[in-house]
């Protein structure tokens, strides 16, 4: 019996069922992060696609979600989020910005490291991706210290 994320499984999960589950886990706290900043009241709709990179202290996730708001249930939007997953524990969601389904900018605009069918917004609402973050002494710079995995938020 194998263990993924707390859940015992009979087989290895596939990737698009990792896919699912790293996409939603990014889209809740990237969504909840929109609505404090924006003061609004968007619900998760469905995960959509996620990409995760490890750039060693970091495993950096990209995702494009759908959400829907409250009043307006019948209508959703694309966003973008960004979190990242520290190798000695913790996380942290770095941005969540709505993106163009039809992705009139382009896929990647400046991403280096995603799947190229990942929307990303302009490399301005994305922290690490873009090229001036390529090399690791810049990426260690804007390195935030996680919180210790019991500390409270």
């Amino acid at each position: 019996m194998l263990k993924y994320r707390g859940a015992e499984l009979d087989s290895p999960p596939d990737n698009e069922e990792i896919m699912k589950k790293d996409s939603a886990y990014v889209a809740k706290a990237a969504l909840e992060l929109y609505n404090g900043k924006e003061g609004t009241k968007y619900v998760f709709d469905e995960p959509f696609l996620c990409c995760c990179n490890l750039l060693h202290p970091l495993v950096i996730l990209h995702a494009n979600f759908t959400a829907r708001e409250e009043e307006n249930s019948d209508s959703s939007d694309m966003f973008f989020g960004e979190a990242v997953q520290y190798l000695g524990g913790g996380s942290q969601v770095l941005n969540c910005v709505k993106v163009d389904p039809l992705a009139k900018g382009g896929y990647r605009n400046g991403c280096v490291y995603c799947r190229k069918d990942i929307i990303h917004p302009p490399v301005e609402h994305c922290e690490y991706g873009s090229s001036a973050f390529d090399d690791q002494k810049k990426l260690q710079h804007k390195t935030v210290k996680p919180k210790p995995s019991n500390q409270e938020d």
